[in-house]
C-alpha cells in the first residue's frame, strides 16, 4: 500500500529493510562510484598534475693548485682543518648550485616563461633541493689533471622536480653545468670530476592517479550509503505486507496492484475511466 503513512503507530523496523533500502538504492550507489572515480581522476591528473624528478651531481675534491701551506698545519689540528675545508668546499658547491647566477643561466638558456615573462629565480630554485652528503673513493683520481689523489671525492648532489620530464631533466644538466662554470670561476682549489656520459633522465614520481580514483570511488560509495541510510531513517512509509503485518498487526489478505490500462490485466478496469487506476475484476 505506497503511499500510506503512519500516524501514531510505533513501526519496529529490522536489519531486513535496511537491506531492502540499500538494494533499492544501488543505482544510486554506482552513479556515485562513477563520479568519485572521475573526480579523483581529475585531482590527480589534472588538478594537482604530473611531477617529474630529475638527479644530477658532481664530484668534487681539493685541487693541487691549493695553498700549499694547508699541508703545513700543526699535526694535532690537521685532521679538524681538513675536514672543516671539505665542508667549505662542499658548501660553496652547494651555494653555487642554488645561486640566482646560476639559475639565470638555465632560464636563459631553456626561455622558461611564466605567463609571457621569464620565470623567477626563486621559482626556479624552489624546484631544486640539495640531497644529504656522502664521501667516496675514486682510485681514478690521479688520473684526471689538477686533482689530487690523496683526497677524499665529495659527491654534491641535488634534485629537480617539473611538471614535464623534458624540461625537468634540461633543468638538472644545465644546472649542474652553470654551477660547475661557477666554481671554476671563483675558486682555483676546487677540483671538479668530468661529468658523465650517461644522459640525465627524468622519472615520473607522483601522484599516483590510480590510488586517487580508488580513494575518490571509496569516499562516494560510503558518503551515498550514509545518504540511502539517513533516507530510509527517516522515512515511515508503509510500503509491503510485512511493513503493514509488523505495524498494525494484522495479516493482509491481499493486495490491490495499480494499473494503467486494460491492455496490462486482459480485462476491465473498475471503477474510473479507462486507462485510471482501480480494482482489477475477476
Amino acid at each position: 500500500m505506497d503511499g500510506l503513512k503512519q500516524t501514531h503507530l510505533t513501526y519496529k523496523r529490522d536489519i531486513r529493510d535496511w537491506f531492502r533500502a540499500v538494494k533499492k538504492g544501488i543505482p544510486v550507489l554506482i552513479a556515485a562510484v562513477i563520479l568519485g572515480v572521475l573526480a579523483g581522476y581529475g585531482i590527480g591528473a589534472i588538478l594537482i598534475g604530473p611531477k617529474y624528478e630529475a638527479a644530477a651531481s658532481m664530484d668534487i675534491t681539493k685541487s693541487q693548485d691549493a695553498d700549499a701551506d694547508s699541508s703545513a698545519q700543526v699535526v694535532v689540528h690537521l685532521t679538524g682543518a681538513l675536514a672543516e675545508e671539505k665542508q667549505e668546499r662542499r658548501l660553496f658547491c652547494e651555494q653555487a648550485i642554488v645561486s640566482d647566477a646560476a639559475a639565470q643561466a638555465v632560464i636563459s638558456a631553456l626561455q622558461i616563461k611564466v605567463d609571457g615573462v621569464p620565470m623567477e629565480t626563486g621559482r626556479l630554485l624552489g624546484m631544486v633541493s640539495i640531497d644529504p652528503v656522502r664521501s667516496t673513493e675514486k682510485p681514478s683520481a690521479s688520473s684526471v689533471s689538477g686533482i689530487d689523489d690523496d683526497t677524499d671525492v665529495q659527491t654534491v648532489s641535488f634534485r629537480v622536480r617539473d611538471t614535464d620530464a623534458k624540461r625537468t631533466a634540461a633543468i638538472a644538466r644545465l644546472l649542474r653545468e652553470a654551477a660547475a662554470q661557477i666554481v671554476t670561476a671563483q675558486r682555483n682549489d676546487i677540483a671538479i670530476f668530468p661529468f658523465s656520459a650517461e644522459p640525465i633522465t627524468a622519472v615520473y614520481i607522483g601522484p599516483n592517479v590510480a590510488l586517487f580514483m580508488v580513494i575518490g570511488g571509496l569516499a562516494a560509495f560510503v558518503l551515498a550509503l550514509i545518504f540511502i541510510t539517513f533516507r530510509f531513517l527517516g522515512d515511515d512509509t508503509l510500503r509491503t505486507q510485512e511493513d503493514i503485518a509488523r505495524c498494525l498487526g494484522i495479516e493482509t489478505l491481499g493486495t490491490i496492484p495499480y494499473v494503467k490500462s486494460e491492455a496490462e490485466i486482459g480485462g476491465s478496469v473498475l471503477p474510473g475511466k479507462p486507462g485510471g487506476k482501480g480494482a482489477t475484476t475477476a
